[in-house]
């Protein structure tokens, strides 16, 4: 049955969308996110529906080339493209070629989507549909998690996304840290929302939402999460004007981890005081040592994806705490970019994400955007920096969610300043 439910959904967003490229765009941002094929076990496991998506996509862009529009900033789209030709060199000189390649085919593809995404979103309806969508398509993961959570399914090592096993968004680390992620962007819908009338004004919905994703962030017992979580709250509450909006937050937060938390994750969440003495967390500062020295070999272009095997065997010269037989992943988006792209890769992907926040910083200073426009590019820049908080402790730079927060960014932009010129424009007329 949910094959036919996610069929359905298929069949509207390519009828839909083959003539406006938004609404198709939206299909393989909500495939890209969801990976429905992950997630069930009839004629569609498996299926490269993300590949059909993209296909409705490049059709959609020619037969609706006249509803393309270029983007006003220049400088993301360019950095995105230069990325896209970044990680292709470093996959042609790459130290593991056979599975580098295969990792190169899905990042490239998700900078090829998040760049032709700044061509296709026009209006702010069309803008407030994307994000509903890439909410929608988080809210599977943080619905089945936080739901588990709360009736006492959560933990340390048990599984809370069907089917997803321990990887992509099912991974304990990763789907705290975008449960954590999420949060803003359902605070700003929240407020704003303006696409779906019957959701405005039900809090209790929206709030029902968040308590999930802080169900979420405690059912993975992911360490990570917490970090995010914490980093969140420093960033939005703590402020002049909102110090007395912290205090029933923090209540509620406190009652959650009483009432709802398992033991594993009280006991999971104990060992960050003493970090030089887990062997999780210390593997974590080996594998960054270890990182440096393998990149000031390749400095320019690193050892290209997955290049973290190299540090097989190579890992207990740099402790005496514990042994590591196996190879380890980076764990972290800074050391991951420097080991797999190099400084080069390393320099464009962050001045990337500098770039969008620079682009929400300028929007929310502006006095000329109204409170829609400036309290989105506040959440957006939020969303940005618990990405890079959380993403200090896992390996998911290439994730979509984060290109496509950087290409939803630079198209508000686009539609701000061609709404701006526009008003200009009349006002010189009369």
């Amino acid at each position: 049955m949910t094959d036919f439910l996610i069929l359905g959904v298929f069949i509207l967003f390519t009828i839909f969308g083959l003539i406006r490229p938004y609404i198709s765009f939206a299909g393989y941002l909500w495939v890209n996110t969801m990976a429905p094929q992950t997630i069930v076990f009839g004629f569609l496991a498996g299926k490269s529906l993300s590949l059909y998506m993209a296909l409705v996509c490049f059709i959609s862009l020619v037969l609706g080339f006249r509803k393309l529009s270029v983007p006003h900033q220049k400088a993301v789209p360019f950095f995105l493209v230069l990325f896209a030709v970044w990680i292709t060199l470093s996959t042609y000189n790459a130290q593991f070629p056979f599975i580098a390649w295969v990792v190169w085919d899905t990042t490239f593809k998700t900078v090829l989507m998040a760049f032709f995404l700044l061509f296709v979103i026009q209006t702010r309806k069309q803008l407030e549909f994307m994000i509903l969508v890439l909410i929608s398509s988080l809210s599977f993961y943080i619905i089945s998690a936080g739901a588990k959570t709360l009736t006492g399914g959560g933990g340390y090592g048990n599984t809370l996304i069907v089917g997803g096993g321990n990887s992509g968004m099912a991974e304990s680390s990763t789907l705290a840290t975008f449960a954590v992620v999420a949060m803003p962007i359902i605070f700003f819908l929240k407020k704003h929302i303006t696409l779906i009338t019957q959701l405005q004004g039900k809090n209790y919905l929206w709030y029902g939402a968040l308590i999930l994703c802080l169900g979420t962030v405690i059912g993975t017992s992911a360490r990570t999460g917490l970090v995010a979580l914490a980093a969140y709250i420093a960033i939005y509450f703590i402020k002049p004007k909102n110090i007395l909006k912290i205090i029933p937050v923090l209540i509620i937060c406190a009652i959650a981890f009483i009432y709802f938390a398992p033991d594993s994750w009280k006991e999971r969440m104990g060992t960050m005081e003493n970090v030089s003495e887990e062997s999780s967390a210390m593997g974590r500062v080996v594998v960054w040592k270890w990182t440096i020295d393998y990149v000031a070999t390749k400095p320019i272009m690193g050892g290209g994806f997955w290049s973290f095997i190299a540090n097989k065997g190579q890992l207990n010269k740099y402790t005496e705490d514990f042994y590591l037989s196996n190879s380890k992943a980076y764990h972290s988006i800074y050391f991951q970019l420097l080991g797999e792209q190099g400084y080069g890769g390393f320099f464009i992907y962050f001045f990337m994400l500098f770039l969008a926040f620079m682009t929400n910083r300028k929007i929310m200073r502006s006095t000329v955007y109204d409170d829609w426009s400036k309290d989105l590019a506040m959440h957006m820049n939020h969303a940005i920096i618990i990405f890079c908080v959380g993403g200090a402790f896992i390996s998911i730079a290439y994730q979509p969610l984060i290109f496509t927060i950087i290409a939803l960014t630079i198209s508000h932009y686009s539609i701000l300043e061609k709404s701006t010129l526009e008003k200009t424009k009349f006002r010189s007329a009369h």
